[in-house]
């Protein structure tokens, strides 16, 4: 049998009220995007020591990296200039509250997120919420990410998150590249650095 690409209605209208919510023209949105095609530490063989990691810290039952390799994010948002991730919306309904193996791997995947700087949004819906609710609750989750600080910005050369920075002489912002070799041609004492015009926006204006 043909598998369709949402598991749920309700996942179907997110995604519909992300297209309305996201810059589209900069960022792109990727369904069930596994998790080790975002994270290259969870690759097969890398992913033993993150999982062990996770378990120690959370007091939770060790699971293979097989569970991972069957697990995905719902919504994966990337940067067109970066080709790096820059929100992660996760649809969550009743049974990640009820199942423990959803519950352990939902908090996985918030403890993946954290590590590596990446937002990631938990909607808790529930088949009596109406289309309305569902959208006002994205909208309201999603507010927060039109301040440049709270999603992050990859180098598009070195692929390290870069640090969002005010310029003390003349108040504009900027991003510096975080990655100690990669610094400004012009100024090889500096870090290489962009104004904050050449990153785009992650939603549009009137979100």
């Amino acid at each position: 049998m043909v598998k369709p690409l949402f598991d749920s209605s309700a996942e179907k209208l997110i995604f519909d009220y992300l297209t309305e919510f996201i810059n589209t023209e900069d960022y792109s949105i990727h369904v069930h995007k596994p998790l080790r095609d975002v994270f290259d530490e969870l690759q097969p063989h890398k992913c033993n020591e993150i999982f062990e990691q996770f378990c120690k810290l959370n007091d939770a039952e060790m699971f293979s990296d097989a569970k991972s390799e069957l697990s995905h994010f719902d919504f994966v948002i990337y940067s067109m200039l970066s080709d790096m991730p820059a929100l992660i919306v996760e649809v969550n309904g009743t049974s990640h509250e009820k199942n423990p193996s959803h519950k352990n791997m939902d908090h996985f995947k918030q403890f993946i997120c954290t590590k590596n700087d990446i937002p990631l949004v938990p909607l808790k819906l529930y088949k009596s919420y109406k289309r309305d609710e569902m959208k006002a609750m994205l909208k309201a989750s999603l507010e927060q990410f039109h301040d440049r600080y709270n999603y992050p910005v990859f180098c598009d050369t070195c692929h390290v998150r870069m640090n969002y920075k005010k310029n003390s002489k003349n108040g504009s912002f900027f991003y510096s590249c975080s990655h100690p070799l990669h610094v400004n041609p012009n100024n090889p004492t500096r870090p290489y650095s962009v104004n904050e015009d050449i990153v785009p926006p992650l939603l549009k204006a009137d979100v």
